[in-house]
């Protein structure tokens, strides 16, 4: 199996359609395993035609914690505080929680072995510490949305799960795991009982 990371803005319309909400994208493509290096190279020779960036990864596990902690980071802090990067920016204490926030993950990745690189964190701060950033996570729009089911215990649940098995204490993620397991339990309730087949 190949690893693979999408940097690209999208959302699901009502009408069923997938919206395209930036004019570029970013994928990169890396094998996991010494076997698949062929694989992987042969892939990117496909994609690297395609309209956007495509870049073939030398270390796609460390590409996909590097997303994973920008990700959880921006998903807890626009969905826990209902707006974009921006908006919580000019609140008082805006900066210093994105700023932990974006310290909480970075430390889990540190322990598992993925320390950010700096053009990492310099790429994170560019999206989340921009004032004038219109960002939000996608699991912001799907909130906004009445998704029935989110990302929650993927990107922020296991990470903290993570965080546990270090000893790390992450409040504001666990903080924001609360606020979204609320969310998909009262989804739950609305839909009411599912019957078996």
């Amino acid at each position: 199996m190949l690893g693979g990371v999408a940097y690209i803005a999208a959302t699901l319309a009502p009408s069923g359609h997938i919206l395209h909400l930036s004019p570029g994208d970013t994928l990169l493509i890396g094998q996991r395993a010494e076997a698949t290096t062929t694989l992987a190279a042969s892939l990117y020779e496909v994609v690297s035609h395609m309209p956007g960036k495509r870049m073939l990864s030398g270390d796609i596990a460390q590409d996909l914690w590097e997303k994973w902690v920008m990700i959880a980071a921006g998903a807890a802090m626009t969905r826990v505080m209902r707006g974009p990067i921006g908006a919580i920016l000019h609140t008082q204490d805006g900066r210093a929680l994105i700023t932990q926030a974006m310290d909480e993950c970075a430390a889990v990745a540190r322990l598992s072995g993925h320390a950010l690189r700096p053009a990492a964190v310099h790429t994170m701060h560019g999206t989340l510490l921009d004032e004038a950033s219109p960002w939000a996570a996608s699991m912001m729009r799907d909130i906004d949305q009445q998704a029935p089911r989110l990302e929650a215990d993927h990107i922020v649940g296991d990470l903290i799960r993570r965080a546990q098995r270090f000893g790390v204490d992450v409040p504001l993620m666990r903080a924001a795991y609360a606020h979204l397991q609320v969310y998909e339990a009262r989804q739950h309730q609305a839909q009411g009982p599912v019957r078996p087949l």
